[in-house]
């Protein structure tokens, strides 16, 4: 087997095959004269060797079953074989040398030289068996002399663990929601195995069984592999199959591949991820590329988007809330009571301070869900309607007791109203960052700093006149005690509001008994 596996190649296989060597300078006194590399279509390498006698000759391995055809006389590879006649032989002594390579193991199983009929085959796959039950990968070595008849020669079992987080992170995302699915091209039983030390599910699928992956699915193979738990000796059009069902059966895909074969599932997928020592050709294919070794940044990154998430969530809710509150009661101030609540000074003062506080929102504390999230539209304009209308509640009655209770000139009332909208509007911020009451999650430093130093700032320019009549700090006191006010009314409206529109949803998932 370490003839046919090569060290520049950097192959963890070819590496681990090499370093399980007991004596590396044996293979000093061979000369490979051609080598072709694994590729997972054919699963093998093949290598032409001349000998210490200067005869050649040429070495194989790769996946058992295929290594097997050969020495049936199966052509499987057009380019790498001829039609070879089967040599017979028999399997006589399994014989492991459990060699550690870093993570991984390697081993020696000799065959004798004698006829391999139906029983030494099964012997072959019984061993390759009995390793997949243990965690082995398997690995199947031929020879044969110049354009000679293949020979199998040998079982080479392979170990390589799942890596120390893998376990964990499964176990975390499905939690968070996502269903893992393992896709893997070793044999079936070894896939099975790694299942069961990952904690997946046992439903681990042939490839086989999926049928012509030209033809349109039916609509029981395509129920199969929405309820697998994994697929094995999967080819890289199985594949983009499995991702191209999944997705017609409404499911978000994402997919994590490093060779040039999982290229185009990556590309199909709603997210390609490459891992960190992915080729070239599977970065330029996937949407994100791992810098560190692991899974358990995926994790990190669905965190992290769930988080950015509910900040959008809480713009938008901030932004349509806003947009109806200033609208709706400058449009009725004009049309009902012909009076221009503020100037067009004022506006783009509460522009630029608005614009401000807003930035500091994408940096704010929130607590990200443990189940994938969608758009809510129903919530979203909901919720923005019920603050917009309070709002304007708010606004209309602090200009009623400025016109007709205090008996103030327009022009003051003018800046009292700009002071309101601006200390009102920011405080709808902390309204709208958060589905409970407005004190379940502290807000961000940042958020604190941007929202007072803007406000403190509107208070100044109301109180002094800067572009407006001086407001004086006696009103701009009042100013602030009403909007807080209508704050703390606002939060218990908001919730209210929040189980009035949750109603709907719960009913509907509500389902009668059935005996």
């Amino acid at each position: 087997g370490a003839l046919a596996s090569r060290a520049e190649n950097n192959n963890t296989i070819d590496l681990a095959v090499l370093d399980g060597l007991k004596d590396q300078d044996a293979l000093k006194a061979y000369k490979v004269v051609h080598f072709i590399p694994f590729d997972p279509v054919h699963k093998r390498t093949e290598a032409t060797i001349n000998g210490p006698n200067g005869k050649a000759f040429k070495v194989t391995k790769g996946a058992p079953q295929v290594i097997l055809a050969l020495t049936d006389n199966t052509q499987t590879d057009n380019t790498q074989t001829g039609n070879t006649q089967t040599d017979n032989t028999q399997t006589d002594n399994t014989q492991t040398d459990n060699t550690q390579t870093g993570n991984t193991q390697t081993g020696n199983t000799q065959t004798g030289n004698t006829q391999t009929d139906n029983a030494e085959k099964s012997a072959v796959e019984e061993a390759v068996n009995g390793f997949a039950a243990r965690g082995f990968r398997s690995l199947g070595v031929a020879r044969a002399e110049g354009d000679g008849q293949w020979k199998f020669v040998g079982v080479l079992p392979l170990f390589d663990p799942p890596r120390d987080d893998a376990k964990s992170t499964i176990s975390t995302a499905g939690k968070m929601g996502v269903t893992i699915k393992m896709v893997t091209g070793d044999a079936l039983a070894i896939a099975q195995e790694t299942a069961k030390k990952l904690g997946l599910g046992a439903n681990i699928l042939d490839a086989s069984s999926l049928g012509d992956v030209k033809q349109q699915e039916t609509e029981k193979t395509a129920k199969s592999i929405e309820q697998a738990d994994g697929f094995a000796q999967v080819f890289p059009e199985h594949k983009f199959h499995i991702v191209d069902v999944l997705q017609k059966r409404g499911h978000i895909i994402g997919m994590t591949g490093d060779g040039v074969n999982d290229a185009p599932a990556l590309k199909k997928a709603d997210c390609g991820i490459a891992v960190s020592d992915a080729t070239d050709a599977a970065r330029a294919a996937a949407d994100i590329v791992l810098l560190t070794p692991g899974l358990s940044v995926i994790i990190d990154a669905i965190k992290e988007s769930r988080r950015i998430f509910q900040r959008m969530n809480s713009y938008a809710i901030y932004r349509i809330t806003e947009t109806l509150r200033v609208l709706l009661f400058m449009t009725l101030s004009i049309l009902v009571f012909n009076f221009y609540p503020v100037t067009a000074v004022m506006i783009v003062m509460l522009a630029l301070l608005n614009d401000g506080a807003i930035l500091s929102i994408a940096y704010d504390r929130v607590h990200y869900r443990d189940q994938p999230e969608a758009w809510d539209m129903r919530t979203v304009l909901g919720i923005s309607t019920v603050l917009g209308v309070m709002g304007v509640i708010s606004a209309f009655g602090l200009f009623y007791l400025g016109e007709r209770v205090f008996q103030l000139d327009r022009d003051r009332i003018q800046t009292l109203m700009y002071l309101k909208l601006s200390v009102a509007g920011h405080l709808t911020i902390f309204l709208t960052r958060t589905q409970g009451p407005f004190w379940s999650i502290r807000p961000a430093k940042i958020l604190w700093i941007a929202v007072l130093g803007t406000q403190i700032l509107a208070t100044l320019i109301a109180v002094y006149g800067v572009f407006m009549t001086p407001l004086g700090w006696g009103w701009a006191m009042f100013v602030w005690v009403y909007a807080l006010v209508w704050f703390l009314v606002n939060d218990r409206v908001k919730l209210l509001a929040y189980h009035i529109l949750s109603l709907p949803r719960s009913r509907r998932r509500k389902r009668p008994a059935t005996a």
